[in-house]
């Protein structure tokens, strides 16, 4: 790969990664000083962003050190087994970060489609347990190649950006984790996109029942309202007695407001329901365009034995770091209670 690309895919990729550095570091930080037990959906996000924090950090200190230095992991002015351990590390650390993430995120989406599907609520021991056992998982995972004795399937891949698993290789090994590797991130994906499709179909159709029986209620109101109007010309409009008068125009005016708060709120409901309609669409639309190209990248060299290209592989560890930022800012815009905390975070105000 010629120099000049790939300098300008190092400076755009640690660009990106530091602003998924700043992004996922201000959830991280609003979260730790709210001082409040979270719920378990920001339980399972704060986890999210910590491990997009530590991937989108690793790959920052690669690129700004290879951009500093005027060299990559692979030059060979670095001893070569300088080079193998911070291939190693790297690739540990990428393999962790990635797989916890989307676990993380699968886990996230199984409790909304608990509670939107099943109208069910998981519980928060649940909740913690599935995040310890996802841990643990990506550990052993990420930890294999060492485990198997051989780290070196941790390689440098063809955009020279980042180290993972060379998923092109033909050993036994290499076999075996690189379909680990593909099991870890196919369920996730493909699952992810079913979900928020069903979630949005149910949410869509709730939205359209609420919307229709809201029109006939307010119609048959009106209907009311004007049938009562008429009926109130049978009463006696003698003023010798005004009281009456005032109780009937006081009456009159509670259920005007009675009706006016009724309405709002049906109003405001129809609003979260749409809310959540174009959430679902930008989550499952984020996500999908975050880790498919880099699944494809992953079963072409699996099926083929052979690397992709270098612009390719650019195209799709890119993606994956967007997807690490871009994590953030759909929690801050449609998480009511992380927008808060960040607000009074960056406003200097108490969080507790």
């Amino acid at each position: 790969m010629d120099s000049t690309p790939l300098t300008t895919y190092r400076v755009v990729y640690t660009t990106t990664a530091s602003i998924a550095i700043l992004l996922n570091l201000v959830i991280i930080v609003s979260s730790i000083r709210s001082g409040q037990t979270l719920s378990q959906t920001s339980l399972i996000t704060f986890w999210l962003c910590c491990f997009d924090f530590l991937v989108a950090s690793t790959d920052f200190i690669i690129g700004a050190t290879s951009l500093s230095l005027h060299q990559t992991i692979a030059n060979q002015t670095i001893p070569p087994s300088t080079t193998l351990q911070i291939c190693h590390i790297h690739g540990f650390l990428h393999i962790l970060g990635g797989s916890t993430s989307l676990l993380l995120c699968l886990a996230l989406t199984l409790s909304r489609y608990s509670i939107i599907i099943h109208k069910r609520t998981i519980s928060r021991k649940i909740t913690l347990t599935s995040i310890a056992i996802i841990l643990l998982f990506a550990s052993t995972v990420a930890s294999l190649p060492f485990i198997m004795t051989d780290p070196n399937i941790y390689t440098l891949h063809p955009s020279n950006l980042y180290c993972a698993t060379d998923w092109s290789q033909k050993s036994i090994k290499s076999r075996v984790l690189t379909a680990i590797n593909l099991l870890t991130v196919i369920p996730p994906v493909t699952f992810i996109g079913f979900a928020y499709w069903k979630m949005y179909h149910v949410v869509s159709l709730q939205c359209r029942r609420a919307s229709g029986v809201f029109r006939e209620a307010r119609l048959r109101a009106e209907m009311k309202g004007r049938s009562g109007e008429d009926e109130g010309g049978d009463y006696p409009q003698d003023l010798s007695i005004p009281v009456s008068t005032m109780l009937r125009t006081s009456s009159s005016t509670v259920v005007e407001v009675h009706q006016a708060l009724s309405y709002a709120l049906e109003d405001e409901a129809l609003q979260e329901e749409q809310r959540l309609l174009l959430q679902s669409w930008i989550i499952v639309l984020a996500f999908l365009s975050g880790w498919s190209p880099y699944l494809i990248v992953m079963i072409y060299e699996a099926i083929m034995t052979k690397s992709v290209s270098a612009e390719y592989d650019f195209v799709a560890i890119y993606c994956t770091l967007l997807n690490q930022g871009f994590n953030p800012v759909i929690l801050i815009a449609y998480k009511r209670d992380v927008r808060e905390r960040v607000v009074k975070m960056i406003s200097g105000q108490s969080l507790l």
